[in-house]
């Protein structure tokens, strides 16, 4: 029987019952009491505190709950100081919004002048993962097909006046803070269904359309990606999700042709099991062998591997992207395209691995990227040098014209665009047009002691 006080705050429907005789003292916080009766309705209690145990919303039936995960979630429950959740099931968490500023989940933490207070921890660990394995230790997947505009920022760190450094990400060591796949979303070339070809439906968005066709009707049923460039993400628009678990997809690329061989691999799955529209997504250098199969297209196949479910999904379009990589990586180099410099300055050496690291456009203000200067004997050998451009080289665009120098004598007297100076151990360039960067000049010497050329 259930002990009168506890009746009493069941039947005021307050949050937490004090417990006093006869209510049981045993127990751990956290520990769950099923199934408690009242009123013709059913309860479930936790305990939440030394003195303190809190109740669930009622069930019209014995509640089939058996987790404190599912208490919290299900039924409003909140925990006390010192309490512990320990779940070994899937958690997850559904909210639709009902207003402006609503909240999924909202964490307020006062660190009250503590130091190493934390909202949210996470420790991960990896197991013995290999090569093909990709993990989104926190995964964002974002699904703006309805959008017409608006931002959408995935983390937005804000901060109030004070003399703290408040810093919007920090990685440590063996840590590459960024990696960026830039490119988008287009038609692949083949689309199977199992054996049935469903590129036009796949390529064409029709909500509620006959476009939309069923994918992962059965257990074992299969959908194959291919194209005939590589391409590293697949986006999956779907008109209905997987129920429950989603269809426990397995990940298989090609390998070869006639017959086509694969090799499995787990890349990032932002669908969970196509339960809702995501992108799928992995590295090349993850699965190094891949290879076309004998229509010379890269397959990606993609195998329900669940036994039933209640309702399978139905596409409304997939689409895949080649993608361009652009890294900053642990070492701090960086792999980038373009870089706008707003009143910058470099303060240390750039150093670039082309001749076409760099580009000025501004009037009269130009960048060399390549250029060759020929030096050899004036009118005097050995007393007089001449010093030329050599135009035929392929100096390339924006070269600045370089007059030529004749008969150069020690000591810079000759005029001229070159001069000779400082005992010979110098040549200054005296260019007719501003220049912002020299990266290369090439200069070939000859015996400027003989009359030879």
């Amino acid at each position: 029987m259930i002990d009168a006080e506890v009746r009493q705050a069941l039947n005021q429907k307050q949050d937490v019952i004090p417990m006093g005789m006869p209510v049981p003292q045993e127990g751990m916080l956290g520990d769950l009491r099923t199934n408690v009766p009242h009123g013709g309705k059913f309860y479930q209690m936790m305990k939440t505190g030394e003195n303190a145990w809190s109740y669930s919303a009622p069930f019209t039936k014995v509640p089939s709950i058996h987790t404190l995960a599912d208490y919290l979630l299900l039924t409003g429950g909140r925990m006390r100081t010192g309490a512990k959740i320990e779940n070994l099931r899937t958690l997850d968490l559904t909210h639709t919004a009902e207003e402006t500023d609503d909240h999924a989940l909202e964490i307020a933490v006062d660190a009250a002048g503590f130091g190493d207070v934390k909202a949210l921890e996470i420790n991960y660990t990896t197991g013995a993962i290999v090569l093909g394995d990709d993990e989104g230790v926190i995964l964002i997947n974002i699904d703006e097909s309805l959008a017409t505009g608006g931002d959408v920022f995935a983390f937005e760190v804000l901060a109030t006046e004070g003399s703290a450094n408040i810093v919007g990400l920090k990685v440590g060591v063996l840590v590459a803070p960024v990696h960026h796949d830039s490119g988008t979303f287009e038609d692949m070339d083949s689309a199977l269904v199992n054996a049935t070809d469903r590129l036009a439906e796949f390529i064409a968005s029709d909500p509620g359309g006959a476009n939309n066709v069923e994918i992962f009707s059965a257990d074992n049923d299969t959908v194959t990606i291919g194209d005939a460039a590589k391409f590293e993400e697949l986006e999956f628009l779907l008109e209905t999700g997987a129920s429950g678990g989603g269809v426990k997809p397995t990940f298989e690329f090609s390998t070869g042709a006639n017959p086509t061989t694969w090799s499995s691999f787990t890349p990032v799955d932002g669908t969970d099991g196509m339960k809702h529209t995501g992108i799928v997504a992995w590295e090349d250098a993850d699965i190094p062998t891949w290879a076309v199969d004998g229509n010379a297209e890269y397959l990606i196949r993609i195998t329900r591997t669940r036994n039933s479910l209640s309702t399978v999904p139905v596409e409304d379009k997939v689409q895949i992207a080649a993608v361009t990589e652009y890294t900053w990586d642990k070492n701090g180099d960086l792999a980038v395209r373009d870089i706008s410099g707003r009143a910058g300055t470099f303060t240390s050496t750039l150093t670039t691995n082309s001749n076409y690291a760099l580009e000025g456009y501004s009037t009269g203000r130009n960048v060399i990227r390549a250029s060759e200067l020929i030096i050899q004997p004036g009118t005097t050998p050995g007393t007089h040098i001449n010093i030329t451009d050599n135009a035929g080289s392929g100096v390339d665009f924006n070269n600045p014209t370089i007059n030529d120098a004749t008969d150069l004598t020690d000591g810079g007297a000759a005029s001229g665009s070159f001069t000779l100076a400082d005992a010979g151990r110098r040549i200054t360039m005296n260019l007719t047009e501003g220049v912002i960067s020299v990266l290369i000049v090439s200069i070939m010497r000859v015996d400027i002691n003989s009359s030879s050329t």
